[in-house]
């Protein structure tokens, strides 16, 4: 009778080890579009398939945002195009909010080891954050040489181009993944867009603003109103 040392001459581990298992499961994990993804862009298409009709007409009068500043009002005085904007932003705003987050725009420290849906929850409080303190300082700020009018429609000014930025995001994670670059690639140039789009919307505000007050004032009026908003929250994904 053979020794058990003689039966089995060889033998080998099938089952993968640690890194074995960790190099199989990276691409999933490193993959450019998460299942959150995913069901917010399906439905995000399906949305603006059902109210195809009413934003039809919203992308050239956004774009007209960009070239000149008086469009930005003319827009705001069209009630059905302002609310059809406003409908547009609304569709874009869950696939955007998901995209940012798979592209790493908010992921500080105590989030290293979050899921997908945890660092979507995360990036979309950021966000809300971002709105509130903009409404609030949109309330609590009056200026006396603007009229209330002109004003208001500043302040909505920010779905105009929050759309232009919202696509802009999509089409570069888009190529980005088509393309096989590299996610911190996508990550960076999303995050210029995003800081030339915001740029522009600070000019085209700065331009209303100065016809109706020195333009001292009206840098001063978009520090309460949307620089300091948005500098807190871009602290806060630094340095916490």
């Amino acid at each position: 009778m053979e020794s058990p040392d003689s039966a089995f001459f060889s033998s080998s581990l099938e089952l993968p080890t640690g890194a074995q298992a960790a190099a199989g499961a990276e691409p999933l994990m490193s993959a450019p579009v998460s299942m959150i993804s995913a069901i917010a862009i399906m439905l995000s298409i399906l949305l603006c398939l059902f109210f195809f009709r009413r934003i039809a007409g919203v992308p050239p009068s956004v774009i007209g945002c960009l070239v000149r500043w008086k469009e930005c009002l003319n827009l705001e005085d069209s009630m059905k195009l302002a609310r059809d904007r406003n409908i547009l932003a609304v569709i874009l705003a869950l696939p955007f909010v998901a995209t940012v987050s798979d592209l790493g725009f908010f992921r500080p420290d105590f989030a290293s080891g979050w899921s997908s849906a945890g660092l979507f929850g995360l990036t979309a409080g950021y966000l809300a954050v971002h709105l509130a303190l903009r409404l609030t300082a949109q309330g609590f700020i009056r200026p006396q040489k603007i009229a209330h009018g002109i004003y208001s429609a500043t302040g909505k000014m920010f779905f105009s181009f929050f759309i232009i930025e919202a696509i802009s995001v999509f089409a570069i994670a888009g190529i980005c993944a088509f393309a096989d670059i590299p996610k911190d690639t996508a990550h960076d140039i999303a995050l210029y867009c995003t800081a030339a789009v915001f740029l522009m919307f600070l000019a085209r505000k700065t331009q209303i603003f100065g016809k109706y007050c020195s333009y001292l004032t009206a840098f001063l009026y978009l520090c309460a109103l949307e620089i300091l908003p948005a500098g807190i929250v871009v602290a806060a994904a630094i340095f916490l």
